[in-house]
Formats: structure tokens, C-alpha cells, sequence
């Protein structure tokens, strides 16, 4: 390949300087350049973060959809829900922890311009080398400090703090690699551990995703049992009668000259997907069931106000 000579410059001498970007080399993104456009750079940008923000909304959608499920008694796939469904079932539940999430970020922020102005200060204390040092193996000893500090205090289960205390030592650490390359007593780490962490990272999120939607699920599960009577009160209507002895419901003969001749009364609509109606109804013993009734033609649904109380 032949080398473009170069420009003289005003004094008559040769410009020895390399060429810049945008003068035709091989580096400019030009039509002979290997580099990414611009465009593509931004839109991998952008898109990256999206797609990723995306998938965990799916996730905890189904993961809570499931944990609900499993703990009013019956599947998840009876639901047949679309994607779309998921993630709109995951934004309702999640303005307070993302408000609660950028909150902590703002000062988290906050936070940061005060110990980098510290640590690039001209004279820093042996302090800071010692909390840097501490903090590149803080994914070691945070999450077996954090998490037997918060199993003794709230009570919980070590094993179901496993997640969220390995993200807050990997955090931290990744953090304190980040300052020792700012302040330059670290080099920058190659392509292949930044892609080993990031993916480190993105299973660590789905993880911490998977127990904060369990947990949401199951509270909410609970909180539905406990007093069915804030949704909508629903009477059964049946052309034949029903096999519903389990479940405490009064049972009613509006008489032949009616089309769906028989009545069930103490019936509360929890929702309705996949052309079936999920129904609660309490049981002899005082729970509370759910009873899946198909859409058919055999089969009516009256509706009641909801009590809202006296």
C-alpha cells in the first residue's frame, strides 16, 4: 500500500506529526476506516442499558407472577401472560424502589467528588492507601460482614442475603479499582476481565432481581388472602349445577324459566387472563382459595360494588 506523502509546512520542512482523524487514515471511520460510526457507538449505547433495564422488568414480572401463584395455589402458566404484560405488572410495583435506587445514586454521587478530591489531593494520608487496599478485597469481607450484621439484627436467613451482600462487596471493590486507576496507582484492567466482571454483574442483578420479586409476590399473595373482600364481589351464574362443596358458597335455584338456573354467591374476582376468570372464594376452615372458571357460554359472572366500608 502506498504511504500519502506528506504536507510541508510553512517553513518549507516535512510534517512528521501522525495524521489526525478525519484526514483519510485507516482509523478515521472513513470508507477505507475499521472504526465504528458515531451513530453505532450511540446507539450501542443507549440500546445496551435499555435491552438490559428490559429484561429485568421480564424477569421480575414472572418471578413475581410466579411466587403469587405458587402461593395462592395454583400455576403461573394459566395466566399464558405476554411479555408486554410482565413488564407492565413490574413498573406498578417499582416506582418507590427505583425512586429509592436514584435517590441512593444522588448520593452516592455526592459521595464520590468528596473522596476523589481526597485521594488526588497533593498530600494523601496513609489513611486513604490503607481504605484503598481494604477496598479492592471488599469482595471479600463486605458480604461476610454485611450479611451477619443484618442476619443478627432483622432475623433473616444468611442464605437469603447471599445476593444482595456479594453485589455490595463486588461493588465496592469495583469502585475502589475504578479510583486506583483514576488516581493512576493502577492500570486500566484488559477487555477480558471487564467482560468476565460485567457478566459477573448482570447475574448478580438477575439474582438480586429473582428475591426482591419473590418477596414482592409472596407479601402481596398474602395480603390478598387475608382480606379477599377488597375486590370485586362476584355471584357465579351456571346452567348446571356446580361441584363446589369445598368451598363456602351459598348455592341458590333462580328456577328453570332462567337461562343459567343456578346461583353461587361469596365469590371475589382476583383477576382475569388467558380466557379464564381466577376467583376467591373462602373455604370451611376460613382460607381462602382460588377457584379458575373458564369463559364459556354455560357459565355468567355478576358483578358487585367493591366494599369500601362504612
Amino acid at each position: 500500500m502506498t504511504t500519502p506523502p506528506r504536507p510541508e509546512r510553512a517553513d518549507g520542512e516535512t510534517d512528521t506529526s501522525p495524521p489526525r482523524r478525519g484526514d483519510g487514515g485507516a482509523g478515521d471511520g472513513g470508507a477505507g476506516g475499521g472504526a465504528a460510526p458515531g451513530w453505532l457507538k450511540t446507539f450501542t449505547t443507549i440500546a445496551s442499558p435499555i435491552a438490559l433495564v428490559t429484561a429485568l422488568l421480564l424477569y421480575f414480572g414472572w418471578v413475581r407472577a410466579d411466587a403469587q401463584a405458587r402461593e395462592l395455589g395454583y400455576d403461573v402458566s394459566l395466566l399464558d401472560y405476554s411479555t408486554t404484560d410482565y413488564v407492565l405488572r413490574s413498573v406498578n410495583v417499582l416506582f418507590f424502589p427505583v425512586i429509592g435506587v436514584i435517590v441512593a445514586s444522588l448520593a452516592a454521587l455526592w459521595l464520590h467528588h468528596r473522596i476523589e478530591a481526597r485521594l488526588t489531593a497533593p498530600r494523601r494520608g496513609r489513611g486513604a492507601d490503607l481504605a484503598l487496599a481494604a477496598g479492592g478485597w471488599a469482595w471479600l469481607w463486605l458480604p461476610l460482614l454485611l450479611g451477619g450484621a443484618l442476619a443478627a439484627v432483622a432475623g433473616t436467613a444468611l442464605v437469603a442475603l447471599v445476593p444482595f451482600v456479594l453485589t455490595a462487596g463486588l461493588g465496592a471493590a469495583l469502585y475502589t479499582g475504578f479510583l486506583r486507576v483514576r488516581i493512576g496507582t493502577r492500570r486500566p484492567p484488559g477487555r477480558l476481565w471487564v467482560g468476565l466482571v460485567v457478566a459477573l454483574v448482570v447475574v448478580l442483578l438477575f439474582w438480586d432481581v429473582q428475591r426482591i420479586a419473590a418477596a414482592f409476590g409472596t407479601e402481596y399473595a398474602k395480603y390478598v388472602k387475608a382480606d379477599p373482600s377488597q375486590f370485586s364481589t362476584v355471584a357465579l351464574l351456571s346452567s348446571e349445577p356446580l361441584n363446589l362443596a369445598p368451598y363456602d358458597v351459598a348455592v341458590s335455584d333462580t328456577g328453570p324459566d332462567t337461562g343459567h338456573r343456578y346461583r353461587y354467591d361469596g365469590f371475589w374476582l382476583l383477576t382475569y387472563a388467558n380466557s379464564r376468570y381466577f376467583l376467591m372464594a373462602r373455604t370451611p376452615t376460613g382460607d381462602t382459595a382460588v377457584v379458575v372458571v373458564p369463559d364459556t357460554d354455560s357459565l355468567q359472572l355478576a358483578f358487585a360494588a367493591t366494599r369500601t366500608g362504612s
